[in-house]
């Protein structure tokens, strides 16, 4: 990252899609749907009371819809860790302050919300992705 002045390390994670039809796919959004987190057993528990949020098309400011034409591809950002100096402040109300001094990897929302985490701890996850289309199954 650079600006300002400023130059520190970014990790960016992201996805592929690519419409393979013969039709455009119309209003295409990415929602993570579910995350899972592995617990001192080693078992995956799912998130309780997490809803399912719009991620953000690469480059598309913010926008959660993109109409995908065919045989084309675009990138969805999942997240990002920045360098722990330059982070970001979760919005997640009940973050407690020994999570907040954590390294997290925050995911690309278009909106933080409040009521649920919008970054991951350091700890092993395990995510859902769906692409829906307002034409398509």
């Amino acid at each position: 990252m650079r600006g300002g002045g400023l130059t520190f390390p970014v990790y960016y994670f992201r996805f592929r899609v690519k419409n393979t039809g013969k039709l455009q796919a119309e209003q295409c959004e990415a929602v993570l749907e579910k995350i899972w987190k592995e617990n001192s057993a080693g078992d995956l528990k799912e998130f309780n009371g997490f809803s399912p949020v719009s991620l953000k098309w690469t480059g598309a400011h913010n926008s959660k819809y993109f109409t995908l034409q065919p045989d084309r591809e675009l990138f969805c950002d999942i997240g990002r860790i920045h360098y722990p100096a330059y982070e970001s402040e979760s919005a997640y109300f009940n973050i407690n302050e020994e999570e907040k001094k954590q390294n997290k990897f925050f995911f690309e929302l278009p909106a933080s919300h409040y009521s649920q985490w919008d970054c991951l701890i350091p700890g092993k996850y395990e995510i859902q992705v769906s692409i829906y289309s307002k034409n398509a199954k």
